[in-house]
């Protein structure tokens, strides 16, 4: 196993993270500053490194984001004495994997460490592409995803626009992705994510950008770059209402005006978009327009939480057992009669990507013929009372009459609880990015 690298420009605390590693078995490379740590990094070569923010020599953030960008992706752990939201979601978006705040107790380092090295080597492994593009959300047998199927089926030739619904992880991507594979389209599948803190970032994204006065710096947009193809739009509820309004005016018309230029250019697009909301609850509220909804929303598709797809988490947890255990040289087979009703029964809210989360634990830590409940990672057992004996009524309760972003706050908050508070720990549960429960906790504060 390469050393782990420790940036840390207070030798006190250098030398604390390096006895601590070193005492439960890694190698550890060290270094006090941005120059010295660069260097390091380059003999080395590590997976995994630890980096204070607060550095002498650079801005932490943005040599983060140097070594994130390097060609061998280092898994990052940032580190900051500092308790600052901004920051950790500056620190996330350049890259980081993981937001720790110093000093931080043993127990939750090596924890963070053991993490970080398991999913460096399964996202440098040969398969786990394989296993995020292959379209698992459509294993199962369940009469849900046999109609989602369906509805791909016979929707994927048209060119008619997709509006997909479902809480976070339940495969609205993969979905989308799909429908353009089976499109018989020739162009692209471009991919924007509508949530930014920035609305002329992402209006440039999607339109492109004229010539900087030096006359580089000029993008033609996604929606010039899907010509042909698709233009998938990830949580498209999020785009701002100027925005919304120059989106409407392209679906309407079917043409761009490019940056520079003042004549329109007709584009085949296809749109298909995707939500965690409740858009009618959006148009309600006066946050999303109704004439792009209903341009938008030509066919529907809900994709359905984990919870309700009956044996269905089973049979892609044992595909993914398949896949996972082959790049580990695992021996895995199967799951246990015991977890596997453990599984049917658990209510997964972090759906997908948490059962990927939970199948990539099992295999890097343990290996034998069947999944057994020991294998299983602490905060799935702890959440086991909700999902034992079948549907649990107090879950159904809670629930009930709902909307998807009513449940979709109920979850991550529940979650954060659970974790006592921990942001980062919460969204490996529900397999998203720290940053994105940040920007959902302060937009809940502002309202």
């Amino acid at each position: 196993m390469k050393p782990l690298l420790v940036i840390e420009p207070l030798p006190g605390a250098r030398e604390r993270l390096k006895q601590i590693l070193r005492d439960n078995g890694y190698a550890v490379v060290t270094a006090g500053s941005a120059i010295e740590g660069q260097a390091r990094f380059l003999k080395a070569v590590p997976d995994v490194v630890l980096l204070n923010l607060r550095l002498p020599d650079s801005d932490g953030v943005a040599f983060l984001k140097t070594l994130a960008e390097h060609p061998h992706k280092p898994t990052i752990i940032a580190l900051s004495p500092d308790v600052s939201i901004p920051l950790a979601v500056e620190a996330v978006r350049a890259g980081a994997f993981e937001f720790l705040i110093e000093p931080v107790e043993d127990k939750l380092l090596l924890e963070a460490v053991k993490r970080a090295v398991a999913i460096h080597r399964l996202r440098t492994a040969p398969s786990l592409g394989a296993v995020m593009e292959s379209g698992h959300f459509l294993f199962g047998s369940s009469r849900q995803i046999r109609e989602v199927e369906k509805q791909v089926r016979s929707l994927a030739g048209s060119a008619a626009r997709v509006f997909i619904t479902g809480e976070i992880s339940t495969g609205k991507s993969l979905c989308a992705r799909v429908i353009h594979e089976h499109s018989g389209r020739r162009g692209q599948f471009v991919t924007v994510n509508c949530v930014s803190d920035s609305t002329d970032a992402l209006e440039a994204e999607l339109f492109g950008r004229p010539p900087g006065k030096d006359g580089t710096g000029a993008s033609s947009g996604a929606i010039l770059a899907a010509n042909g193809g698709t233009l998938f739009l990830d949580n498209v509820c999020e785009l701002d209402p100027k925005l919304q309004a120059r989106l409407l005016r392209f679906v309407e018309n079917s043409a761009i005006t490019l940056p520079g230029t003042s004549t329109p250019r007709s584009v085949d697009v296809r749109v298909i978009c995707a939500t965690t909301r409740d858009p009618r609850r959006e148009i309600r509220a006066g946050r999303f327009r109704e004439d792009l909804f209903y341009r938008l929303n030509v066919i529907s598709i809900h994709m359905p939480p984990l919870r309700e797809r009956g044996n269905d988490a089973v049979e892609i947890a044992e595909a993914l057992l398949q896949e996972f255990g082959s790049a580990e040289k695992r021996r895995f087979k199967r799951l246990s009669p015991e977890v596997a009703n453990l599984f049917s029964h658990f209510p997964w809210p972090g759906n997908l990507r948490q059962l990927i989360n939970v199948m990539q634990h099992i295999v890097v830590l343990h290996d034998a013929e069947a999944v057994t409940r020991d294998m299983l990672p602490g905060d799935l057992l702890a959440g086991e009372s909700h999902g034992s004996g079948g549907a649990d009524p107090d879950l159904n309760q809670l629930l009930e009459g709902k909307t998807l972003a009513e449940v979709e706050r109920f979850v991550i908050e529940a979650t954060i609880a659970r974790t006592k508070g921990s942001v980062s720990r919460a969204a490996q549960i529900l397999g998203v990015s720290p940053s994105t429960l940040y920007r959902r906790l302060d937009a809940w504060k502002k309202n």
